[in-house]
């Protein structure tokens, strides 16, 4: 130092700054490998959430395609009932027809056939027979009340065999 009394001006900031340089490298390695541990970690955890939630909507949706399937199963069985149904009341109706054509052909007055007599008990469709238009009795189950054989005189007119 006796030669060149300020040569220490040059080495010291020196080995601070390579200090600080080598020290901020150690400390930047840290830091990036600890990131990319969290991002892991919360990829993991990202992972398993959407796992779950796929999970979950697979089996929301096999309970909506068993519901779909169910549906599917009262639909057809409706269909199968309704024909059976449609194929009874068609039979009785055809039946009524001959029975009709038979009594007219006879000059006889007509009686309630096996259509008017079950859908006047109600068991032609299994209580359901509301939606099906009323049938109108037959001359001889008219009611006793003045007011209702008011009525049925009203919408059935003596025929002119009787007159």
């Amino acid at each position: 130092m006796e030669v060149y009394p300020y040569a220490w001006t040059f080495f010291v900031p020196f080995i601070l700054i390579a200090t600080y340089t080598t020290m901020n490298i150690f400390i930047a390695i840290i830091v990036t490998t600890m990131q990319t541990a969290q991002a892991d970690m919360l990829r993991e955890e990202i992972d398993l959430k959407l796992g779950e939630r796929d999970l979950a909507e697979e089996g929301r949706e096999m309970r909506m395609m068993e519901e779909l399937n169910i549906l599917r199963r009262e639909m057809v069985d409706m269909k199968d009932s309704f024909n059976k149904q449609s194929r009874k009341l068609v039979k009785a109706l055809s039946i009524s027809k001959k029975r009709a054509k038979q009594q007219k052909a006879n000059n006889k007055s007509p009686s309630p056939g096996p259509m008017n007599s079950q859908l006047l008990q109600g068991s032609a469709f299994d209580g359901n027979s509301a939606a099906l238009p009323v049938p109108i009795p037959s001359r001889e189950r008219r009611a006793v009340h003045p007011c209702v054989s008011t009525l049925s005189s009203i919408t059935h007119p003596p025929s002119p065999q009787n007159t």
